[in-house]
């Protein structure tokens, strides 16, 4: 993936395709885009995606952290039932 206007449109097309799946199978679809847009505006770069030696969608050491920051917090909200 690249970050141009036509691999942003392949990027919300998997999205889309991510949401629809979720909601034919009735479950939640987690979406973690905005706690990576917030961290990204504080910090004003990107700290948590590969970038070298090419741009890579892939979460570095950061990434996972606030990622998994972000899970600890949602995931106690759903309300998942069998």
């Amino acid at each position: 993936w690249e970050p141009t206007p036509s691999g942003m449109e392949e990027r919300e097309s998997l999205r889309l395709f991510a949401q629809s799946l979720c909601d034919d199978l009735h479950m939640p679809c987690l979406d973690g885009r905005e706690a990576f847009n917030e961290a990204l505006l504080e910090a004003g770069t990107s700290l948590y995606f590969i970038s070298e030696p090419v741009w890579d969608y892939h979460f570095t050491s950061e990434g996972h952290r606030l990622y998994s920051e972000w899970l600890q917090k949602v995931l106690p909200t759903l309300h998942i039932t069998k």
